[in-house]
């Protein structure tokens, strides 16, 4: 995590003083603060869902990262509150800050995995495939989908796409809810690969989250794209 965010950083500075900002130093203040922000909401989101009478009973349950619990979609969910808050507090645009950001917020995710497979958390499913990988923690030599180098692989390649499309973005916002679809698409594909609970027969928490996650992308977009061709047809007008 610490390497995602020192390399995000670093390559969002760079995004946006390439992008023409005027303070593209403003960056590190408001990655650093949604950084934060996510951890705090990954841990609660986790804690209310699996651990929620511990927790209320014995609240500094919340340090305990030694014994894990994060979930993403609750720390992207504060994450993004807290960043867009920040954003607007140095004048610097909701929009044009996700689309600067979420490249390596993707990519990030992507090397994060990697520790997750190192760590020996958030497993696969049983595999007979040539790759399949036994997980130590485990110790039931069961072979299994290494579900978090799928994951690492989809979250690097989305990155690169998500940059790629950064300079052809037809308006602000465009790189922001493709990655939003995105990152939600990846997720459900993850999910049919890890061992993890069922919300459903033959869906995972997880999946209807991220279901709901690109019903809203798209229609956002859809808002968004007709919004910036009426604005532009105006401007052209006058």
């Amino acid at each position: 995590m610490a390497v995602a965010t020192a390399g995000g950083i670093v390559g969002a500075m760079r995004l946006a003083r390439s992008s023409g900002w005027e303070r593209p130093d403003h960056i590190v203040d408001v990655a650093v603060g949604a950084v934060l922000a996510g951890v705090v909401g990954s841990r609660l989101n986790y804690l209310l869902l699996y651990e929620r009478a511990e927790f209320f009973a014995h609240p500094v349950v919340f340090f305990q990262f030694s014994s894990g619990g994060l979930i993403f979609h609750g720390g992207l969910f504060l994450g993004v509150i807290v960043g867009g808050i920040l954003a607007w507090r140095y004048r610097l645009g909701f929009w044009e800050t996700g689309d600067v950001l979420v490249p390596f917020l993707a990519a990030g995710y992507g090397l994060v995995r990697i520790g997750c497979f190192l760590n020996g958390c958030c497993y696969g499913r049983p595999s007979s495939l040539p790759w399949a990988v036994a997980v130590p923690i485990l110790s039931d030599g069961v072979l299994r989908h290494p579900a978090q180098l799928y994951a690492a692989i989809m979250g690097l390649i989305l990155g690169a796409v998500l940059l790629w499309f950064f300079r052809r973005r037809p308006f602000p916002g465009a790189v922001f809810l493709a990655y939003a679809f995105g990152s939600a698409l990846e997720r459900i594909i993850e999910d049919f690969f890890r061992d993890t609970l069922m919300y459903t027969q033959s869906l995972t928490l997880a999946q209807l989250v991220s279901l709901m996650i690109m019903a809203a992308a798209v229609a956002l977009y859809i808002v968004r794209w007709r919004y910036f061709c009426r604005a532009k047809h105006l401007g052209t007008n006058s």
